[in-house]
């Protein structure tokens, strides 16, 4: 009997042939085992899982479907020293009857061989890191479960797809992230476990219920066996508004509003004079009354009629042409204190 019947074969009469697959990570930690025989094992796991008549079939005629499904062919020896040779009929029971106690086993164990992207049955993915280790109920039972249950070894991030009747659970040795639809970063080594919210909102606990908290996006929480830490995201600080610089663009409105609360006794508007939402350009930098008016008169792009009195002015019409500007200063900033472009 070669090495790998003969693990097998502890395995079974031990029964721990249906505890998560240990026999598959014991003969990948055993460096007596080659790459062909996790190559062979494999397989025939794979070829086994494939069929669905398993556990109605005989175990001869199971094993021939196995052999069909997998494309593997009988193990032959010599025995003797007679040429005889025979079909390894021990090896061949032996599988058969190993993979009837494993496929009862509803989980589906996986490990990433490579840093990948891993897709359940409810097409919510997994992006694996090297070597994590996912576990979780076959795609039929999957589909039914009232949790959707993954257990993780190792570090994933996970995209869920949303779905408010089944919620989805990923279970580590002490820790447990319960969540609708989101996406997370999920880490455990030994009895450390870390969880990073990076969209919707999840519910990182420890399965004793001793301790839990729910993370926003771009919070973290830690659970080393001991206490739980947690970090709050805080959102950088926006970034400086940049200073706006009044180019003096005043409708006409706020012109006559903001002269006549400069200059409230020495000028009159008189009722004539109408409000518009059309913009000039004015110098409101100017302190002097005559040259403000001076300039008015002066500027073709307005008409304005002012009349000289002993006390100041009299404006009798204070008018523009639309001119296309935009108005960037108003009487309400200089109320306010915003000064104009000087």
């Amino acid at each position: 009997m070669n090495r790998l019947e003969d693990k097998i074969l502890q395995y079974i009469i031990s029964g721990k042939v249906t505890e998560d697959h240990a026999i598959d990570k014991e003969i990948r930690e055993d460096p007596s085992f080659d790459q062909t025989d996790i190559d062979l094992l494999n397989r025939i796991w794979s070829g086994a899982d494939d069929l669905k008549d398993y556990q109605r079939a005989p175990h001869d005629t199971a094993w021939q479907n196995i052999l069909k499904e997998t494309g593997i062919k009988p193990n032959v020896r010599r025995i003797n020293q007679t040429g005889l040779w025979m079909v390894a009929a021990s090896f061949i029971g032996l599988i058969t009857l190993g993979l009837y106690f494993l496929l009862q086993d509803p989980y589906i164990t996986y490990q990433a061989m490579a840093n990948q992207e891993y897709t359940l049955p409810d097409n919510s993915t997994i992006a694996l890191q090297e070597g994590a280790r996912i576990r979780y109920l076959k795609p039929d039972d999957f589909a039914k479960a009232v949790t959707r249950e993954v257990y993780l070894e190792g570090q994933g991030v996970f995209e869920v797809i949303a779905d408010a009747s089944r919620p989805f659970k990923v279970i580590t040795s002490l820790t447990s992230v319960d969540v609708l639809g989101t996406v997370f970063r999920y880490r455990t080594e030994g009895i450390f476990s870390e969880s990073e919210n990076l969209e919707g909102q999840v519910r990182f606990a420890t399965n004793d219920g001793q301790n839990e908290v729910v993370l926003n996006p771009g919070d973290k929480a830690s659970f080393d066996g001991t206490s739980m830490d947690v970090e709050r995201y805080e959102p950088p600080p926006p970034p400086p508004q940049p200073l706006v610089i009044p180019t003096n663009n005043i409708s006409i409105a706020d012109l006559i509003d903001i002269l006549g609360y400069q200059y409230p006794v020495v000028l009159e508007f008189l009722p004539s004079v109408q409000y518009s939402n059309v913009v000039v350009k004015v110098d409101l930098s100017v302190n002097n009354l005559d040259t403000m008016i001076n300039n008015l008169v002066k500027d073709p792009a307005i008409q304005i009629e002012a009349i000289k009195t002993s006390s100041g002015y009299r404006i009798s019409s204070l008018a523009a042409e639309p001119s296309g500007l935009v108005p960037d200063y108003t009487f309400d900033m200089m109320v306010t204190g915003v000064k104009p472009n000087e």
